[in-house]
């Protein structure tokens, strides 16, 4: 006596429905030859195809079906015992932990310091542009001619005045040697006036005969002292 299961009771039905179907589809027409596109009867799954769907979907996510929850309860022990450490060397070893204590109070105490520092420095500097704006006005708008020369003569700077003496516009007047206003008469005392100066030898005076660029000659008192050129 056969004792067949739901399952395959399920399988014979099916295949006995696929095989009628082809039946029919065969004798709608003696004449033509016509195949049926029918899927096969499915078996219902087994629990080792479930498993084997389920570890395939694992691998697809990159997780491992058997150390998953064993790593997460490792790194949560691995957690707990840290924890257990820092508190115990904290409790064992006092001294450590003062130690660390005083080394970030002397870290914050030096930023503190730092950021002082670096206030007073940008109040010195605002307070040395005020100073440096000052001597600009008053060295380009002085009554007197001022001339900053090299030990070839050379012009590096000159006011206002400067240039309105000399009759040229003062920023055709930078890089030009000043001996070549002087008139040749009055030329080697010049140039005997600026070795002293860059001698450093104290402040010096000369008088000379200068040209003016319309052609016209005036006499001119020079005072002269060495400088540091904030340029080099």
């Amino acid at each position: 006596m056969e004792n067949k299961s739901g399952n395959d009771r399920g399988g014979e039905a099916n295949y006995q429905s696929y095989t009628e179907r082809t039946w029919r589809a065969k004798n709608a027409d003696t004449h033509k030859t016509q195949k049926i596109m029918t899927s096969k009867p499915t078996m219902p799954n087994s629990p080792a195809k479930n498993r084997i769907r389920a570890n395939a979907g694992l691998r697809e996510s990159g997780d491992k079906p058997e150390h998953g929850p064993m790593m997460i309860e490792l790194y949560r022990n691995a957690e707990a015992q840290l924890r257990k450490r820092k508190k115990k060397l904290n409790v064992e070893n006092p001294k450590l932990q003062a130690d660390s204590q005083r080394l970030l109070h002397e870290l914050q105490v030096h930023q503190v310091e730092l950021e002082m520092q670096n206030g007073e420095l940008q109040e010195a500097r605002e307070r040395m542009e005020v100073l440096l704006e000052k001597y600009t006005d008053l060295y380009d708008f002085a009554p007197v001619g001022y001339f900053s020369l090299d030990e070839q003569g050379k012009i590096l700077e000159a006011n206002l005045s400067g240039a309105t003496l000399l009759g040229v516009e003062r920023s055709l007047l930078i890089n030009q040697r000043l001996p070549s206003h002087v008139t040749p008469a009055s030329r080697p005392a010049f140039l005997a006036f600026l070795k002293r100066v860059f001698a450093g030898a104290g402040k010096q005076t000369c008088e000379a005969t200068l040209l003016r660029q319309d052609g016209n000659s005036f006499w001119a008192d020079f005072h002269g002292s060495s400088a540091i050129s904030v340029v080099g």
